[in-house]
């Protein structure tokens, strides 16, 4: 007999985990699944900045923002004709975005920075030259116990977070802030302390093990199988060792970001 679950997510970026996490928060059985052998696909490797508009460190920023001027926004950089299909769902991000925030705080270790990266097109109407963007803090990854080792390794070594690196223009200035971050950036080798998207998944993906969601590396998804119209299971696994879940609720793909 095959396994059942409520919900399958595909994929352990950012995307996958977090849909993990708000399904079981909503009483679900949920199964996580990753075709690599390490979890945190492009979220790991990433930046780890995210646009988040109206969240709730705004305030201690100066920052003014509202609901109107965030979807005027959007509006404003999408193309032409978008928001006759779209509209609907920038709706459901501006109002649920601050909120997703928060629920991520209260149910992962994470906890977020904010920067003052200006809006992509911060000249169009609705932007803001700073304010609508987070990242995660620094995450110590042995937190994670036996998948400490199973988290796909940042593209670089430096251990700041996205704003220690965009708001001082390190990049532009090193001689002046490199010196005023050795002693941090040694503190954090020595804890094993991983920065921007790498902090992120560590702390997605804690949040999810405390909570003893599956995950399922190395096992990727091959196949949706419909019944009467709906999604009813999924099989699963390498070529030798496939097999079939039921899925009784739906499942999440959010697998291939980039």
């Amino acid at each position: 007999m095959s396994e059942a679950f409520d919900v399958v997510v595909m994929g352990t970026g950012a995307a996958g985990l977090s849909a993990a996490l708000s399904a079981h928060s909503n009483g679900a059985n949920v199964l996580v699944v990753e075709k690599s052998s390490l979890a945190g696909s492009t979220t790991a490797m990433s930046g780890g900045c995210i646009w988040v508009p109206r969240h709730h460190y705004a305030e201690r920023m100066g920052v003014t923002d509202s609901r109107e001027a965030v979807l005027e926004y959007i509006h404003a950089v999408s193309p032409e004709g978008w928001h006759n299909r779209e509209a609907s769902a920038w709706a459901a991000f501006v109002d649920y975005a601050p909120e997703m925030l928060l629920f991520l705080e209260a149910n992962t270790p994470l906890k977020f920075n904010p920067n003052r990266d200006p809006d992509p097109y911060a000249e169009e109407a609705g932007g803001l030259p700073f304010g609508r963007n987070v990242s995660a803090a620094p995450m110590r990854i042995g937190m994670l116990g036996d998948w400490k080792d199973k988290v796909r390794q940042p593209t670089s070594d430096l251990r700041l977070s996205y704003e220690e690196i965009a708001d001082t223009f390190l990049f532009a200035n090193p001689k002046k802030w490199v010196p005023r971050y050795l002693p941090r950036l040694a503190w954090r080798k020595l804890m094993n302390m991983r920065a921007r998207g790498n902090a992120l998944t560590i702390g997605l993906l804690k949040g999810c093990l405390d909570k003893g969601i599956e995950i399922r590396l190395s096992t990727p998804a091959r196949r949706l199988e419909m019944t009467n119209g709906r999604v009813s299971g999924l099989e699963i696994g390498a070529d030798d060792a496939r097999e079939l879940v039921r899925i009784e609720k739906g499942v999440v793909l959010a697998s291939g970001g980039f």
